[in-house]
């Protein structure tokens, strides 16, 4: 027990922090939605409120971010047909954690 108080009064055990830092590290790095952020921090041990308390103050422009990946990944479906297309990017964006209101918004820009 006196270990663990040690750490803390250390800063070494801090899961705000660690939750900022991680965030920080897929948004700079790998890119994705709150909501998998949300899912890998919590699969880390993370207390839920601490989760909401950090992803709510982050600025996360998720459709900026999810336009960014369509248009870096763009090459897979441009020679799809519109309908396939739009599935397959659908899929992505939901793997990479965005809402459906963001994945509709965006892929609807891409294909205006």
């Amino acid at each position: 027990e006196s270990l663990l108080d040690r750490l803390k009064h250390l800063e070494l055990i801090d899961d705000e922090k660690f939750a900022e830092w991680w965030v920080e590290q897929r948004m700079s790095f790998n890119p994705r939605g709150k909501r998998l952020l949300e899912s890998e921090l919590f699969s880390k041990g993370i207390e839920k409120e601490i989760i909401k308390d950090v992803l709510s103050n982050i600025d996360i422009d998720e459709v900026k971010i999810a336009t960014e990946l369509l248009e870096k990944k763009g090459y897979r479906w441009k020679n799809l047909e519109e309908k396939r297309a739009k599935e397959k990017m659908t899929s992505f964006l939901g793997r990479k954690g965005f809402s459906w209101e963001i994945i509709k918004s965006v892929i609807n820009s891409f294909f205006n």
